[in-house]
């Protein structure tokens, strides 16, 4: 299922823990049900120049989700990915790399407009981690 990209040298180890996420994510998102396209999106830095690096779209009936990396590395991380709630791009959540493992922090998704939207803590990436953002973006009005 992976769509490998060729990123610098210079890059690794991230480059293959961003792809691991971008795998990884789109393995369990099937495993729930959900339909995932993987492409590549091109970054540019003063370091490395221009690259291109991984990304996911999740997909089911009109649910559409977004994850594409923006930052190679970021204060006390190593990288960042955001998430967005497709068409409108709406950011819910972020990715980080730090602690040699990848943290998810993500804005509940309520059905009420009128509800406060909270940010949770990062926490650790795993599928019941997934799951819930998956479970919460299956449930919003498109």
């Amino acid at each position: 299922m992976s769509t490998a990209i060729d990123l610098p040298d210079q890059f690794d180890p991230r480059a293959k823990r961003l792809q691991e996420l971008v795998d990884t994510l789109g393995a369990w998102s099937q495993q729930q049900g959900w339909d995932v396209r993987m492409w590549s999106v091109t970054l540019e830095t003063q370091r490395l120049g221009t690259f291109e690096a991984p990304a996911l779209e999740v997909f089911r009936a009109s649910r559409h989700l977004l994850l594409e990396p923006v930052a190679r590395a970021c204060a006390g991380t190593e990288g960042v990915v955001d998430l967005y709630l497709m068409p409108d791009r709406d950011d819910i959540g972020s990715f980080y790399l730090y602690d040699d493992e990848w943290h998810v922090q993500f804005i509940p998704l309520e059905s009420s407009a009128t509800q406060a939207r909270r940010i949770r803590d990062a926490m650790p990436l795993d599928l019941a981690a997934w799951r819930e953002i998956l479970a919460e973006a299956s449930h919003v009005e498109a």
